[in-house]
């Protein structure tokens, strides 16, 4: 209570605000990723299950996001932008779980980052694994609105760096990685009825 108090007085209120609106997120896991092609350029779908375990429903607002998945080195998968992003709460349960859609388009050419993910022994070494974790790099920008009961409250400015380990299905990881491997002309061509099929 006294280091709240002291906290009180020497930042500003909204600073301290949205610190603590911000720490009640976590993105738990990574639920499915995708590659797909379209109008001659590529995209990673990254759907991620993000837990709110505060008492307020949020509003993410004018999202500029960047997404890299962190290795020996990060490798960039590329920017991701959302005007508005709803983070459920409901009042009897502990957390709220949402699913999130990070639509990126790739920062590089698809040769490369098969090349950067494929060099990487930290992240090939996830095909193996029955129970994969994926360290997930986000950066981002964005403004928070605070459901009241008289309406929102909104914080502007945020700004995150985030280095996070996720799970994700093993079946999901090995699905992308061999979707990449064909994008980049180093695996077999995708059946009709495979998951990773690019779709324009």
């Amino acid at each position: 209570m006294g280091l709240l108090f002291t906290l009180y007085f020497l930042l500003p209120p909204v600073a301290l605000s949205s610190s603590l609106v911000v720490d009640e997120i976590d993105i738990i896991a990574i639920r499915d990723m995708q590659l797909r092609k379209e109008g001659g350029s590529y995209f990673m779908d990254v759907v991620c299950v993000v837990r709110n375990t505060g008492k307020h429903i949020l509003k993410f607002q004018k999202c500029k996001f960047d997404l890299s998945f962190a290795a020996e080195k990060d490798i960039r998968i590329g920017p991701a932008a959302k005007n508005e992003v709803l983070i459920g709460w409901e009042k009897n349960s502990p957390h709220t779980d949402t699913d999130i859609r990070f639509v990126t388009q790739l920062a590089t050419d698809i040769k490369k980052f098969h090349s950067e993910i494929s060099s990487s022994g930290e992240i090939s070494s996830l095909i193996l694994d029955p129970a994969p974790k994926l360290n997930l790099h986000i950066r981002g920008e964005f403004n928070v609105g605070i459901g009241m009961k008289q309406g929102w409250v909104y914080l502007k400015g945020i700004t995150i760096d985030w280095i996070l380990p996720l799970d994700v299905p093993r079946d999901v990881f090995v699905r992308t990685y061999k979707a990449i491997e064909r994008a980049a002309g180093k695996g077999d061509e995708p059946l009709d009825d495979e998951l990773d099929i690019f779709a324009s």
